[in-house]
Order: structure tokens, then sequence, then C-alpha cells
């Protein structure tokens, strides 16, 4: 970052100057007494440890909503480090305004306009049990309403709901156990509002319009991921529609596999097929599914992201893990230990027949 201006007195609202910025520093001239002549001057009266720690929080700020878009959530922490920045006294012309509960700030130099709400506005943050346990409570009514849908009697629905809804509390809670926060709280704060982007400047006694916006001079946040032993400049995506849409379509497969394969052997007439015959599948995938897409499946975007490699010329390039001879042979070894040596060859046997089993009943066999 560069011409961050940090608040030093104690005695003013942080948010509301930095409402009112940005200021143009390329004009920035060495200190005379002139210039102050007549003028109200705060000077500083904070700490030095105060002082760094609000340089800190003011690019945490600045940089947290890139990172929360990057990231594609807001449960990220930045800690900043300002021991190799360069520290300068400046003194920019504020029009300050506190009378009562009104609060504002013009900026002298572009009149930008800052001001504070005159309400408190209050924010509610609850347990994540509670989330855990709303969400379990609207996953299993919308259950219970799609089995009355489909001409299930009330005991029925109402007893598989149960069923289902104990698989959907378990993953439910294990989802929401990973947020920080764990007890019920109110914040209150006031919000700030701003005149907007646009400057202005005196010209001969008239207000008039910059033409250009000025902006702060931040430089975008560059990510780093250790490729080949060396960390290299990257962009990630997480949940793209492509990775969603495969995800959904993994678990329609999944849910249907037995169908899905006993369509073919019917002569794709959908007359014979016995859906009854896969009623087991249907048993174990109905709430497993659910239970993979919830845990499993959004894990597994965020834990895998897709990784772009940056080229000195700004080109993207998706990196994709190179694939081992010895990987290989793991999988294919990991593959025939489960099919050839016991116990657990038994299993996976099994599996494999009553699957085929279940297909040919859906086929209309038997």
């Amino acid at each position: 970052m560069e011409d961050a201006l940090i608040n030093c007195s104690g005695q003013l609202d942080n948010l509301l100057l930095d409402g009112m910025e940005p200021f143009d520093m390329d004009g920035l001239t060495e200190f005379d007494f002139g210039y102050v002549a007549g003028q109200r001057v705060k000077i500083p009266d904070i700490n030095e440890k105060e002082l760094n720690k609000r340089a800190c929080q003011e690019v945490e700020e600045c940089y947290t909503p890139a990172v929360r878009k990057t990231m594609e959530t807001k449960a990220v922490r930045i800690e900043a480090s300002i021991s190799s920045a360069v520290e300068l006294p400046v003194l920019v012309p504020v029009y300050y305004i506190c009378k009562g509960d009104l609060m504002a700030a013009v900026n002298g130099q572009t009149g930008k306009v800052s001001v504070r709400a005159l309400k408190e506005s209050h924010y509610y943050f609850l347990p994540w049990w509670l989330k855990a346990l709303i969400s379990t409570l609207l996953l299993t009514a919308a259950v219970y309403g799609a089995f009355r849908l489909f001409g299930m009697n009330a005991g029925s629905s109402l007893f598989m709901t149960g069923v289902l809804g104990f698989f959907y509390l378990i993953v439910v809670f294990c989802v929401y156990s990973d947020t920080t926060r764990n007890s019920f709280a109110v914040e209150a704060g006031r919000e700030i509002f701003t005149s907007g982007k646009e400057t202005f400047h005196r010209e001969r006694g008239k207000l008039l319009r910059n033409e250009s916006i000025l902006k702060r001079k931040i430089v975008p946040p560059v990510f780093f991921f250790p490729i080949d032993g060396k960390d290299r400049p990257v962009t990630m995506k997480f949940t793209t529609p492509t990775r969603i849409l495969r995800m959904f379509l993994l678990a329609f497969i999944t849910l249907f596999l037995p169908v899905i394969v006993a369509f073919p052997l019917t002569g794709f007439d959908v007359s014979k097929l016995n859906l009854a015959g896969s009623a087991v599948w249907f048993c174990i995938a109905v709430p497993v599914v659910p239970i993979y897409i919830l845990k499993f499946g959004m894990v597994e975007l965020h834990e895998h992201p897709w990784i772009y490699t940056v080229s000195e010329n700004g080109r993207k390039k998706r990196y994709r893990k190179k694939l081992e001879i010895k990987d290989i042979g793991c999988w294919i070894l990991t593959g025939l230990k489960y099919l050839f040596v016991p116990p657990a060859c038994l299993a996976v046997w099994f599996g494999i027949i009553s699957f085929i089993v279940m297909v040919y009943l859906t086929a209309g066999g038997g």
C-alpha cells in the first residue's frame, strides 16, 4: 500500500475519516507554519503501539474484501505487518462537524463527504449449534413435504423423515461446528454514508467535478502456491459452476445408478423398469447422498481448489499435479487387495453381487 493515511487522534472517528478518503498526495509539500495560520490543527495524541495497531487494521480492512472474494468465504483472518513501512507525519485539510449524534467529515481537497448514521444498527449473531438445528428442521420439513407430495401417508412420512433427520442432524452439526462463533451476540455500530467516488475542485470560484476518479493506491493481492518446491503466483477458483454441476451430476448418478444401468437392459422402455428392485439401494443412497453433498462435497471444493498459474505476461494456465507411476501402481495394488485379499474382498464381492441382483430386478427380471 502507498499513501495510506492513519488517524493519529483518539478523539476522531476512524470510520468517518476513512469514508472521506482518499487524498491526492502527489502535491505533498514540506510543512510551513504559514499553511496552518488561522486554522485548527489536530496533533497526534496516541502512542506508537496504538499507531501501529491502527496501521495494521487499515491494511487488513483494505485487503479483507479481496481475500474474501477469492476464498469465497467471510471466515478469513488477515494479519498485517508494517515492519518495512515508512511512516511520515502529514497534515491534510478536513472539515469535521460534530454536534450531538451528528458527525460528518468533508475532504478539504476533493470535497468528498462522509456522514455517520444518527442511529445505531444492530447485528445479530447466532451460535453455530442453533444454525445447525434450524437448518436440520428446514431440511426435514422439506423431506416430509416431498414424501406427502408423492402420496405417502402421514405416519410413514413422519417415520421416514425422523430416520433421515437423524442422519442430517449429525452431518449438519459437523458442518457448522467448523465455525468459531458458539454463542448468541448482538453487536451495535453506526453505518457510514459517503457522497460517492466523484471528487471536485474549485476553479475561479466555481466548483467543478473532476473527470478522473481518485483511487487508493492499493496493489491487488497476489496469492502464492507451492509448485515443484517453489512458491509461484496463482489464482484460485473454488465453487465454479462447472464444479458445482459436476458434483450434483455425480450425486444424481449415484442415487439412481441401478436404474441407469438397468435402463438399457429394458430396451430403453420405462414401463419395464421395476423401481422396487432398487429399494435397498435407495434406502442407503437417499441419506448418504445429501450427507456427502453437505459435508464432503463442499469440503472437497474448498480443500482442493482449481489452481491457475500466472505467467510473466499475465496469461493463466490451470495447474494439474502430475501423476507418477508409483501413485498409479499404488492404486492398482489397493484395488487388487480389496478384490482378492480377505476379509475385505468378501465385503467387496458381496456388494458387487448385490448390485448385479438389484440391476437384474430393476430391469424386470425375477
